[in-house]
């Protein structure tokens, strides 16, 4: 039998817990696991009425090197050592050292610890490069970690979860796995190709098994990528019997005796104040505090940010009121990404965040309000994004990614699919401009048509010849990766722009995720200026000053320590509560 995650207030049969959660994204559903697992009473509470976070929007990955998953699967040898090497590069002292040393050195023993839950099945991702390629010790793969797509059929409370932002899915809510888009991609743009037939049996194959559940469910039931790490931890969560409230925020945390000792609970009108030995902030961290963002963010809108609505900072607010503070960063306290804003039928904008699937693509280009290239496009996400802000005088906000008609048939464009579904209405919507020729394109995008021919020009010579010499474009093994394996020229990132009709989106940079956050120990305990810690007060995940600093070093860099911190708190805290019973 499956029962639903959400409890009213008034229901709960209990008055005292030892841990309660906030949040539940990633980190805060792991965390609440492996207090339950300890043999902890858990309350897991959401300020939103959906479960998942941001998690839920995202690829679902946790970079978290060593595991047993990678050993098994045929990864070399010494990859910890490694992994930790290449963060001193990546990372050095934007971050404390003693915290990425727990991180690596904690993340296998706490994917093991996961994998034996119920429900639990993970898998490691042999190819899925480093982000910064170019430092030594950086991998190929063997560190991201995801969850296997799971039928959502037997998820506990499958409609309270965050269904994935709707430009990523396709037929109604479907979702796909990284592998199936290669699939699905083929079909659409050539689905007669005999070339392509065993792509159109899978593809058919996944949409007949979507197309017969859906009838019998409020949503789409296949869940992967992020839905599936959620759905997998919601069914290990309901195997350990912990109760989840919806709609229910934080309004105090009650102290005594210079601790942690419950928070008193607001759902609607009811009120009620639950006893606790420790609280685990994983609410998201800042991005949706206009506050927070007026300080951190002045220049960032709050509409160009993808990240999931609960991330109020109401609760480190009152965090901050028992000592809490935020650390420091060096460049940025986010991580960020190129977006495009998608008009949707409701009068409201999707936010699509250009991770892979186009701008490193051979016939794409990216250009600032001038016409002229000005980085790479085949930087990391969050490197392009901070390029843009970066670049001279604002003129990179916004950016335009230009392709040809061939390839926007191959590979899509933001919102438009591969094959070019999707580009009538988005023409419509204006989202997607399109005109014959560069030289009647540049007037659309206020750009001088001289400049932007020449810009396309000088860049087709450099695509021919397969070298970029004025941004390196494709020379790293993570920037080869994001481009087309079957493309026929000599580097896998570069092709021209010959034939029309051209086309453009608008990128701006948006937000994905806090770099800056609580300062914790490194057992993730929240620490006041002087050092000393709030005794039962803990933060994982966005909530928690990044083990990363302002770097992102590879994918799942903000999942992994997260579930890691959450292992790593929910221990901590039993420790501490049976030493004080002992006393």
């Amino acid at each position: 039998m499956l029962t639903p995650p959400a409890h009213r207030l008034s229901d709960l049969s209990v008055a005292e817990v030892d841990v309660i959660v906030v949040g539940t994204g990633a980190g805060g559903l792991a965390s609440a696991l492996f207090a339950a697992a300890e043999g902890a009473r858990v309350l897991l509470v959401e300020r939103t009425e959906l479960i998942g976070g941001t998690t839920a929007y995202t690829a679902g990955t946790l970079w978290i090197p060593g595991t047993h998953l990678a050993m098994e699967g045929g990864a070399p040898s010494g990859d910890l050592e490694s992994a930790e090497r290449y963060l001193d590069l990546a990372v050095g002292d934007r971050s404390d050292r003693s915290l990425r040393s727990a991180f690596l050195h904690t993340g296998p023993e706490a994917i093991r610890a996961l994998a034996r839950e119920r429900g639990m099945k993970l898998r490691v991702r042999p190819q899925h490069p480093d982000y910064m390629a170019e430092l030594p010790d950086s991998a190929a793969g063997w560190r991201p970690i995801e969850a296997c797509t799971v039928n959502g059929a037997h998820v506990p409370g499958l409609n309270r979860v965050r269904q994935q932002t709707p430009e990523f899915t396709v037929f109604g809510g479907l979702q796909l796995e990284s592998q199936d888009i290669a699939a699905f991609s083929r079909v659409a743009r050539a689905p007669l190709n005999p070339a392509n037939w065993g792509h159109v049996l899978r593809a058919a194959f996944i949409f007949a098994k979507h197309a017969v559940s859906r009838p019998f469910h409020a949503r789409a039931t296949r869940m992967t990528m992020g839905n599936a790490l959620i759905g997998r931890l919601l069914i290990a969560l309901n195997n350990r019997g912990v109760p989840i409230l919806l709609g229910t925020s934080v309004d105090r945390i009650v102290m005594e005796d210079g601790r942690v000792s419950g928070v008193e609970l607001v759902q609607g009108s009811e009120r009620r104040t639950v006893r606790a030995r420790a609280l685990i902030s994983a609410t998201g961290g800042f991005n949706r505090s206009p506050r927070r963002r007026q300080s951190l963010l002045p220049d960032s809108p709050m509409q160009h940010s993808p990240i999931a609505p609960g991330s109020t900072g109401q609760l480190h607010d009152l965090i901050e009121e028992l000592g809490g503070h935020y650390g420091e960063v060096a460049d940025s306290p986010a991580f960020w990404a190129p977006v495009s804003l998608v008009p949707r039928p409701d009068g409201s904008e999707g936010v699509y965040p250009h991770f892979a699937l186009d701008r490193a693509k051979p016939g794409f280009v990216v250009v600032d309000q001038d016409g002229k290239r000005y980085l790479n496009e085949s930087l990391s996400y969050h490197r392009f994004g901070l390029a843009m802000q970066q670049h001279q005088n604002g003129r990179g906000v916004p950016s335009f990614l230009i392709t040809d008609a061939a390839s926007l048939k191959r590979f899509g464009i933001g919102a438009v699919r591969p094959g070019g579904w999707g580009r009538r209405k988005r023409l419509r919507d204006g989202y997607l401009v399109q005109a014959s020729s560069i030289e009647d394109l540049a007037p659309m995008l206020g750009i001088a048509p001289e400049t932007l021919r020449s810009t396309i020009d000088t860049f087709n010579g450099y695509a021919d010849a397969g070298i970029d010499p004025d941004l390196g474009r494709g020379t790293t093994r993570y920037e080869r990766a994001l481009g087309d394996p079957e493309y026929a020229g000599a580097n896998p990132t570069l092709g021209p722009l010959r034939k029309g009709p051209f086309f453009a989106i608008r990128l701006y940079p948006g937000d994905i995720g806090a770099a800056q956050g609580f300062v914790t120990d490194v057992n993730s305990r929240i620490l006041r200026s002087d050092g000393s810690a709030v005794v039962g007060l803990y933060a994982v995940g966005n909530d928690m000053q990044s083990v990363m600093g302002d770097r992102y070093p590879g994918p799942g860099i903000t999942l992994g320590p997260a579930v890691v911190f959450g292992y790593i708190a929910a221990r901590h805290a039993r420790k501490e509560w049976s030493s004080a019973q002992q006393r």
